[in-house]
Parts: structure tokens; sequence; C-alpha cells
């Protein structure tokens, strides 16, 4: 009897978890289409901003293409718009499980942190990378060859940079929310330093967008430098729990 029970309970659990995660991804889902409207009444400026790495005109080869084009870009700002209630959503699912380790002035503090990683990595992105890459592509033109570059082309190449440096960029974050639910030790992290390193000049040969070695090392040193910041800001966070702890056994003694 008991063990039914238990079951019945363990059952019922299980549903509340699929329906809370399918209200929370119905409510991203809006909130995606949400902003994706109101990017669509600012398209025209993201075009022209999206465009001016480039320095010369777009073109599409289907009737449907400037439609398409329009909407990606709609999705993509949309994306970048609702990260931050994206994370507070997948936190919040978690959070269950890790009640005490995550309050709920850490899941806000955690949303507003990623949004603002996010949009730190995509200006890094757009400002840097993409520049530097379109200037080295520039420096392979053939003489009798006239680029003839697509808005589908040209706009997946800047999507992969962006989305590819928002993702950098969250490290500080991930890294900072595991300490939090399992305590990681600095030296442990020192550790792994070399790991990261050589991680991070692996990713950036492989990346399609880095073709020169200046492009490489410019994706690989803010995986390096956020690690650091991430065992930085680790540190810290130890330090006060340390103090708190101090401060509460002197007030017991």
């Amino acid at each position: 009897m008991r063990d039914t029970r238990q079951k019945s309970q363990t059952t019922m659990t299980l549903i509340d978890h699929i329906r809370e995660l399918r209200v929370r991804l119905l409510v991203s889902a809006l909130i995606l289409v949400i902003a994706g409207v109101g990017v669509y009444f600012l398209y025209e400026p993201i075009l022209a901003l999206l465009r001016s790495p480039l320095g010369t005109p777009l073109y599409y080869s289907s009737p449907a293409g400037s439609f398409a084009f329009v909407m990606k870009i709609c999705f993509m700002g949309a994306l970048a718009i609702t990260i931050p209630i994206i994370v507070y959503n997948l936190i919040m699912f978690i959070r269950p499980a890790f009640v005490a380790a995550i309050p709920k002035r850490r899941v806000y503090m955690t949303s507003l942190a990623s949004g603002v990683l996010a949009a730190a990595g995509a200006t890094f992105g757009f400002l840097v990378i993409i520049p530097g890459a379109l200037h080295f592509f520039a420096g392979f033109q053939v003489d009798g060859l006239s680029a003839l570059i697509s808005a589908d082309s040209y706009l997946s190449f800047v999507t992969n940079v962006i989305i590819t440096f928002i993702l950098v960029f969250q490290l500080p974050l991930v890294l900072t929310f595991i300490d939090r639910i399992k305590p990681l030790t600095p030296k442990s992290l020192f550790k792994a330093e070399k790991w990261v390193i050589l991680g991070s000049l692996i990713i950036s040969f492989l990346v399609p967008f880095a073709l020169d070695i200046t492009t490489s090392i410019l994706i690989a040193l803010p995986i390096i430098v956020l690690y650091n910041l991430s065992i930085v800001a680790i540190l810290m966070h130890h330090a006060r729990v340390a103090t708190r702890q101090r401060k509460m056994e002197r007030v017991m003694l």
C-alpha cells in the first residue's frame, strides 16, 4: 500500500515537472514572438547596422529572399532580447532541486547578468571579430572576380559570430552558478586552466569564421580571460562566505 502511494506521488511529481516545463516553454516562446514583432518595426536600422562592417550591397536570389532575411533578423533580435527570460525560466525549472543554493534573489541576479554578458559578447563579436574576419577575407580578392554576397550567407556569418560570443561570454555565469550548487575549489580551477587554454585554442581553430591566426587568437583570448575572471569571482564569493561564518561563530561564542 505504501509502495503504491509512493509511486503515485512520484508519478504526480513527474507530471507536475512536465507541466511546469511546458508552461515555461510556452511563456518563453510567447515572449520570443512578442519581441520578434517589436524588432520587426526596427529592422531597417538593425539591417543598416549589420551591413556596416561589410560596406557593400547585399543580394537575394529568390522571390521570398527579402522576407526570409527580415524574418531572420527579427528572430535573431528577439532571441538576444529574451535571453534573460529564457535563463530565468531554465533556472526556475531546476530550482526545486537546489532551493537552498539558489535563492530567488540569486535567480534574478543571474538572469540579469546573463543578459549583460550576452550583450557584451554580441558587441565584442560584432565590433572586433566580424571586421577582422572580413578584412582577412578581403585580402584574398582575385582580379577579374567580383564579390556578389548573398544576404542569407552574410546574415548566417554574422549570426554565427554573434551567437558564438554570446555563448562564450556566459562562461563566468556558468562557473559561478555551478559553484553555488557545488562549491568549486580554486586549486582545481587553476589546475584545469591549461585544459581551458588548450580547449579555447581548439575551438578558435574549428569555428568556420576563423581562418587566420589573428582571428583565432581574438576568439581564444576572451575564453581564457573570462575563465580567470570566473576564478576571481569564485574566490571573492568564498571569502565572503568564510567571513560570514567567522562572524556567526563569534556571535555564538
